[in-house]
């Protein structure tokens, strides 16, 4: 939802999955402070899914590891089922699952240890697409890339880019890194989403995940 804002969110509903009710409550406050209504809690995947047939959600907070979840199937479901909600997984993921929480179609993983304010800054975020959402330590492992070959359709210099893209970076800060120009830097991240039939930069950060185009 490029160019959402606090108060653009009023009136759409956030779904919150996590067995600790303490937890729900923190969270349910935070998207509470950034419009979203109505916000309803839930501590199983079962009742998630039930739930989500009426509310409909913009977004949706999951947590690993729910009591009737695995492999982050809850995570499949919602994208399938709620193609319109954007997914994001809260909680403390190694690397192993932040890779698997990708690959099941959540836009990205976001940790509750967070401040109020940032944890509200990382979810703004989302909404407008700036980013694949995944915890510093995650994010680190995506600086190693592999060697282009015949089937890779992207240059070694998109390849580059594509990594810098997985980890969050804008336009300027992917030519500040790599120095070259901002214009070249927006040409090729418009290659890789040609090249990877993706509609957005986040879609082509999961496809790029997927794929295997970049790696620990």
């Amino acid at each position: 939802m490029p160019g959402t804002t606090r108060n653009s969110t009023a009136r759409l509903g956030a779904l919150i999955a996590d067995s600790d009710r303490l937890q729900r409550g923190s969270l349910a406050t935070a998207l509470g402070k950034l419009g979203f209504d109505p916000v309803a809690g839930v501590g199983t995947a079962r009742e998630a899914l039930l739930l989500a047939e009426g509310l409909r959600p913009r977004l949706a907070l999951v947590a690993p590891r729910l009591p009737d979840d695995s492999d982050f199937a809850l995570v499949r479901a919602f994208v399938e089922e709620h193609p319109g909600a954007l997914v994001l997984v809260a909680g403390e993921l190694g690397r192993e699952e932040a890779l698997e929480a990708l690959a099941a179609g959540a836009r990205g993983v976001v940790s509750k240890r967070l401040e109020p304010e940032a944890f509200s800054a990382v979810v703004e975020a989302a909404l407008m697409e700036r980013a694949v959402l995944v915890p510093p330590d995650v994010a680190a492992m995506f600086r190693y890339l592999r060697p282009a070959s015949s089937e890779t359709p992207l240059s070694r210099r998109e390849l580059e880019v594509l990594a810098l893209l997985v980890r969050g970076r804008d336009n300027a800060a992917i030519a500040a890194e790599l120095h070259i120009s901002p214009s070249t830097a927006k040409g090729h991240v418009s290659q890789i989403l040609h090249k990877l039939r993706s509609e957005n930069r986040v879609e082509a950060a999961v496809k790029g995940v997927r794929q295997g185009l970049v790696r620990l």
